[in-house]
């Protein structure tokens, strides 16, 4: 997997040659939490300003962190 913000340049007929995808962060992170919610939410919750945290986030990654928030809600 390749995780970067320029799908363009990584067109999927190509690396499907050699079994690699491409990814957007948001997507990779909404794996990864899907790969163990608990854990995720924990690390959030776990950070020294969770709410300042997502906010910062929330930019880059807004499907990943309305997914946290639903966790932690």
């Amino acid at each position: 997997m390749i995780v970067t913000a320029n799908l363009r340049d990584f067109p999927a007929e190509v690396l499907s040659r050699f079994n690699i995808e491409a990814v957007d962060p948001d997507t990779f992170v909404v794996r990864c939490i899907d790969a163990n919610p608990v854990v995720a939410a924990r690390l959030v919750e776990d950070a020294p300003a969770p709410d300042r945290l997502l906010e910062r986030l929330e930019r880059d990654i807004p499907h990943a962190v309305g997914y946290l928030r639903e966790l932690l809600s």
